[in-house]
């Protein structure tokens, strides 16, 4: 008899969700489980109250829920998405008094401290993990006024500095700003946003120190949550290690021209890296295991860390709330046949992708365990 015998999954997803997401629910049926698929995008715009979600399901045939899929939650993490997710948390307390015991990947504790970009930092600084040299500035009125772009500008002896909200994804709301030698302007500033779910980046000029400490303020106001300040250097490589369970892949990921930023949205290339060096793989092991046990209730997790030009490796930063696996094989095939449609990727023969095997293993573990 199949072990995965009237088993279920229930996958959340929202409505520009990744290319994982059908690869998964073919590896899952191929194996007997029964899939379950929300789009909970539909009751953060209101198109479905959260009590038309719970009466969509009978929730003793559910085993778990897998909710990776759900793509641009960070953006909208606090606006929207963290009230639906600490509803379906209540919900499933109550299911469990009644010996219905629903398991979540990734874990509700953990998307709370992936997502809060500003705690886990301060929390792997304390650990003294090698990271980018990174402010953490609070919300109006709380500090703002106080800090100095300029003067921080001025003594991170980098490249420049970049600007992210603490809570967020995608590179959106992120700015990088440098200094230039212009005779008129002295700040150049890049800012990418999302514009009706369509990627853009703009790029200013500021005259002089009064209008880019004003520049700041604005965007601390407009943000309304802490504000990370990172320096930005100049870098070999941009290194994603992925896990599945213990064991990383590496995926390089590189920028297109004049963009600045690696991120296929902003056409930037992610490049399976095979053989990666030995240093990436003890660096990036190095830091899975300081992670919190917290971190790690989940399937997947993804150590995004920069190499500078003097080889020293540094922490960027954490992602297990919606992000990509990269499947391996898949980036493969999409390198050998960049022409291919999507239909024939998902032809790809799903036994010959390892990390997708893997993954679904682990997502039927959580609940055999």
């Amino acid at each position: 008899m199949n072990k995965f015998s009237n088993y279920s999954v229930l996958i959340l997803r929202t409505e520009r969700t990744h290319d994982d997401l059908e690869l998964v629910v073919s590896e899952l049926k191929i194996r007997g489980i029964q899939v379950f698929i929300f789009n909970v995008q539909l009751v953060a715009e209101g198109g479905l109250s959260f009590t038309d979600f719970i009466n969509s399901y009978i929730w003793e045939e559910i085993d778990i829920i897998d909710v990776r899929y759900c793509r641009g939650i960070a953006r909208n993490w606090l606006s929207t998405y963290k009230r639906i997710f600490d509803e379906l948390q209540d919900f499933l307390q109550i299911q469990e008094t009644r010996g219905n015991v629903i398991t979540v990947t990734p874990s509700f504790a953990t998307l709370h401290w992936v997502l809060y970009k500003a705690g886990y930092i301060k929390e792997l600084q304390e650990q003294k993990i090698s990271m980018i040299p990174t402010m953490i500035i609070p919300p109006p009125p709380d500090g703002h006024s106080e800090f100095d772009i300029v003067d921080y500008l001025n003594q991170a002896g980098s490249e420049g500095i970049v600007l992210k909200p603490a809570v967020g994804s995608g590179a959106n709301k992120l700015e990088f700003i440098r200094k230039v030698i212009d005779s008129e302007y002295q700040y150049q500033v890049k800012s990418y946003y999302l514009d009706n779910h369509q990627e853009k980046q703009i790029v200013n000029f500021i005259k002089n120190y009064r209008e880019l400490n004003s520049h700041f303020q604005d965007y601390c106001n407009q943000i309304n949550i802490p504000i990370l300040v990172q320096h930005f250097e100049k870098i070999t490589s941009e290194i994603s290690m992925i896990f599945v369970g213990e064991i990383p892949h590496c995926i390089e990921r590189t920028t297109a021209p004049n963009m600045g930023i690696a991120h296929e949205r902003f056409g930037g290339e992610n490049i399976l890296i095979i053989n990666p060096p030995n240093k990436w793989l003890t660096f990036a092991q190095e830091v899975y295991q300081a992670l919190p046990e917290v971190a790690k209730k989940t399937i997947s997790l993804r150590i995004d860390m920069f190499e500078r030009l003097d080889g020293k490796l540094v922490l960027s930063e954490i992602e297990g709330a919606s992000h990509r696996t990269f499947f391996p094989e898949v980036l493969q095939f999409c390198k050998e046949h960049p022409l291919a449609e999507k239909r024939r990727i998902e032809q790809l023969d799903l036994n010959k992708i390892r990390a997708l095997k893997k993954y679904v293993e682990l997502l039927c573990s959580f609940k055999l365990s």
